[in-house]
C-alpha cells in the first residue's frame, strides 16, 4: 500500500494527498505495542517529520479481531504472527514467521487474569484479552523472547484482506498440493479444489488456499509458506497491475486496506509509507524458523540453537549476512 501511496502522489501530487489522507483517515489507530515499543519513536524521525531513521522492527499479527462493539467479549485468534525486520537502508525487509504452536513463556496479562506461564505463542493473544490488549501481551512475549523492541505493528483481518485482493481484480500464486496429490482439497466450505502450478486467484480462493495446513506433512510450516508467498503476491500485484495509473481502482484498494487493518501510533502512518516506499515485491526475503518438533499428548515447537544467532543477527543488523550463511531457512516466493 505504500508503494501505491507514494507512487500516485510524486505523479499526482493534489489527488495522491487525498488519497492519503483518505487513507489515514480509515485506519483505526491503536496502542498496539505497550512496552514493547521503542522507548522513544520521535527520536526516529527527521526534522521534517517525514523519514523515519535507523532499521524498523514491525510486528503483523494475523487475526479474526474486528473492531466491533457488538462482537466484544468473543475470543480471538492470532495464529499469524510475522515479524518484519527492515534494515537502517529501507530498501528491502526480511519476514520472519513465528510459528504459532511455538512454546514459549508469557508474561502476565494487563487485567491479571492470566497471571503468566508457559503456554504456545498463539495462545499469548487470547490470555491478553483478544484485540489490542492481546495484542500487547504478544508483543511483550516477542519482545523478552527476542531481545527487541517494536518500532510499529499491525493487527491484520486476514478476511478483510479478500476484498483488498478483489479490489487489486486477484493475485497470482504458484498453488502446492501434497505430496502424491493430483490436486489440494480445502478443509473448508465450499472444499475448492486447488491444481497445483501459477495461477489467478481471487480475494477468497486466495485466502482459503493460505489457509489449509492439515493436508500438508509438514503442516502449520506449510501454511506459513504459503502466508508469505501472499504477502508477497498481494505486493507484486500492486506494483504490477496498472492500478496506481487509475486513480478509481487505487482509492477502493487503499480504503478496503483501511478496513482490514489496526495499525500502531507510534510512528505516523505517512512517515511509515515515505519511509518505505522503495521495498517491493523482490526486496522480500521470508525466513523458516528454526525449530524443533515434539508430538506428544501435545504437539509443540521449541527453539534451536539457531534462534539465538537469528536473533542476534537482527539486533546487529547483520540479517544479509545470516541470510548468506544460512541457506536453508530461506523460503523460495
Amino acid at each position: 500500500m505504500g508503494s501505491l501511496l507514494l507512487t500516485t502522489s510524486v505523479g499526482t501530487l493534489v489527488a495522491g494527498q487525498a488519497i492519503i489522507n483518505r487513507y489515514t483517515e480509515n485506519v483505526v489507530v491503536e496502542d498496539l505495542l505497550g512496552e514493547a515499543a521503542v522507548v522513544d519513536n520521535s527520536a526516529q524521525t527527521t526534522p521534517t517529520g517525514e523519514l523515519v531513521e535507523g532499521p524498523l522492527n514491525i510486528l503483523l499479527v494475523g487475526s479474526d479481531y474486528r473492531a466491533d462493539p457488538e462482537l466484544a467479549g468473543l475470543p480471538w485468534r492470532a495464529d499469524t504472527i510475522m515479524v518484519v525486520h527492515v534494515p537502517r537502508t529501507h530498501d528491502r525487509a526480511y519476514i520472519i514467521s513465528i510459528q504459532r504452536d511455538l512454546w514459549v513463556e508469557i508474561p502476565p496479562s494487563e487485567d491479571g487474569s492470566w497471571p503468566g506461564g508457559e503456554d504456545k505463542i498463539n495462545a499469548a493473544f487470547a490470555h491478553g484479552g483478544g484485540g489490542p490488549s492481546g495484542y500487547r501481551l504478544l508483543a511483550r512475549t516477542l519482545s523478552e523472547i527476542m531481545g527487541i523492541e517494536f518500532h510499529t505493528g499491525a493487527l491484520i483481518n486476514f478476511y478483510g484482506f479478500t476484498d483488498v485482493v478483489s479490489a487489486l481484480g486477484g493475485v497470482v500464486m504458484c498453488v502446492e498440493v501434497p505430496p502424491g496429490e493430483l490436486v489440494l482439497v480445502s478443509a473448508h466450505p465450499p472444499h475448492r479444489e486447488f491444481r497445483p502450478g501459477c495461477q489467478h486467484l481471487d480475494g477468497h480462493a486466495a485466502l482459503d488456499y493460505v489457509r489449509q495446513r492439515y493436508q500438508f506433512p509438514d503442516g502449520d510450516f506449510a501454511r506459513i509458506r504459503h502466508q508469505q508467498q501472499f504477502l508477497q503476491a498481494i505486493v507484486d500485484r500492486a506494483v504490477s497491475s496498472g492500478v496506481i495509473e487509475n486513480l478509481g481502482q487505487l482509492d477502493e484498494v487503499i480504503r478496503a486496506a483501511g478496513r482490514s487493518l489496526i495499525i500502531d501510533r507510534s510512528i505516523p502512518l505517512p512517515d511509515l509509507v515515505f519511509t518505505l516506499r522503495r521495498i517491493g515485491p523482490d526486496d522480500l526475503t521470508a525466513i523458516r524458523i528454526p525449530l524443533e518438533e515434539h508430538n506428544g499428548s501435545v504437539y509443540y515447537t521449541t527453539m534451536t540453537p539457531e534462534w539465538e544467532e537469528l536473533f542476534q543477527a537482527l539486533r546487529d543488523g547483520q540479517m544479509s549476512q545470516w541470510v548468506i550463511d544460512h541457506p536453508e531457512y530461506v523460503v523460495a516466493l
